[in-house]
């Protein structure tokens, strides 16, 4: 096994889907959240999140899904929190929801721990096809979230 740092570029906004609570008390509020880490500091981005778009990855190349479920990702991810508009009535501007976001064109970067006979080009390559056709996002998967992986260290 080895740790990795893997470093993402998004190519659309990768949205929070935790509703927040403190919107009812506050309308700047945003209307979702990110999970944080026990500093408030950075958003989560939990093992489901990454499985479900590595093994569409995995299927789409014609290879075992086997090892993704042996790849560990750290939850924290290290990059800056924005607000994205989503709206969803296109005739009224007026109607839309706040989301903590990672925007288009930010990087982040997350750490991995690969397992034995899962090399840097192996999680490069999954983790590219899943971020091209899926994206990593907490709402609307595989419409927002989108990203090409920049570097795997």
């Amino acid at each position: 096994m080895r740790e990795v740092k893997i470093c993402l570029h998004f190519l659309q906004p990768c949205l929070s889907g935790l509703k927040n609570e403190e919107h009812v008390k506050d309308d700047k509020a945003p209307h979702y959240v990110f999970l944080r880490d026990s500093s408030g500091d950075k958003a989560l981005l939990l093992q489901e999140r990454w499985n479900r778009i590595m093994v569409f990855a995995r299927k789409a190349m014609s290879r075992s899904i086997k090892p993704v479920y042996d790849v560990r990702f750290d939850p924290i991810i290290d990059g800056p929190i924005g607000i994205h508009h989503r709206f969803y009535d296109a005739r009224n501007p007026n109607q839309y929801k706040r989301h903590e976001a990672f925007l288009e064109g930010t990087q982040i970067t997350v750490r991995a721990v690969l397992p034995d006979g899962f090399s840097k080009a192996d999680i490069r390559a999954t983790l590219d096809m899943g971020g091209r056709y899926c994206g990593i996002t907490e709402h609307g998967w595989g419409e927002y979230g989108r990203f090409e992986v920049i570097s795997v260290d």
